[in-house]
């Protein structure tokens, strides 16, 4: 979106410019003389222009920047075991009560990396999905503000 922003900007500048340098060259023929009000419009255009340039070109930066940054992510092959007790060491009421990202922090890379195909299905029983699904949820909602907030 800010992309689309800056380049509508840029468009409305390279219009502003070239009507001003339309304008310029129209009154030197017309005048047969470069009247100096009419350079310095045609110059305060043409560095709008510069400056719209300038906002556009950080903005395409900016995505080639996170071009980049998808273009290198792939997905970990090695996963571990997870480890119940660390799950649930974190008290779900607790944490949506006081947004204890701490204990966040603690459980996320087990919640990340564990491997839930390595369990015994047999072992598993619906508590232990009632705990590691809304622990998930809340380590996503806390990833996806990390991220939205360092850009």
């Amino acid at each position: 979106p800010h992309c689309f922003i800056s380049l509508s900007r840029w468009v409305a500048a390279a219009r502003a410019y070239l009507e001003a340098g339309h304008t310029f060259l129209g009154s030197c023929m017309q005048t047969g003389d470069i009247e100096r009000m009419a350079v310095q419009g045609l110059d305060n255009t043409r560095r709008a222009l510069e400056e719209q340039d300038a906002h556009y070109n950080a903005a395409l930066d900016k995505l080639e920047d996170e071009d980049q940054r998808a273009r290198y992510f792939h997905f970990r092959k090695q996963r571990t075991e997870i480890q119940w007790q660390l799950i649930y060491s974190v008290d779900l009421d607790d944490l949506a009560a006081r947004l204890d990202t701490s204990a966040l922090d603690k459980v996320l890379p087990n919640l990340v990396y564990g491997s839930i195909t390595c369990e015994d299905c047999e072992e598993l029983t619906p508590h232990h999905f009632g705990h590691l699904i809304p622990l998930g949820q809340a380590g996503l909602d806390y990833m996806m503000f990390q991220a939205n907030s360092t850009g």
